[in-house]
């Protein structure tokens, strides 16, 4: 099972290999600077929701694990 921080370091790289692509492409004029702006601020945003999600899916794991113990435990 995957580990949180192996998945907030894979979504941080991400995050930061989609701006630099982002800027580069600015500074080669092909990207208009508003539309850049909206595609940093709305990768931010979605970076948090998903960060969100791997925490509670993590804690859920945990949890349905922990259940699965004390029912061998009961047995």
């Amino acid at each position: 099972m995957f580990d949180q921080p192996i998945i907030r370091v894979c979504l941080v790289l991400g995050s930061l290999i989609t701006a630099t692509y982002i800027l580069r492409r600015v500074r080669l004029a092909k990207v208009q600077i508003e539309d850049t702006i909206f595609w940093l601020l709305f990768s931010g945003i979605r970076l948090s929701q998903l960060d969100s999600k791997v925490r509670i899916l993590t804690q859920r794991v945990a949890l349905n694990e922990e259940k699965i113990e004390r029912e061998k435990l009961d047995l």
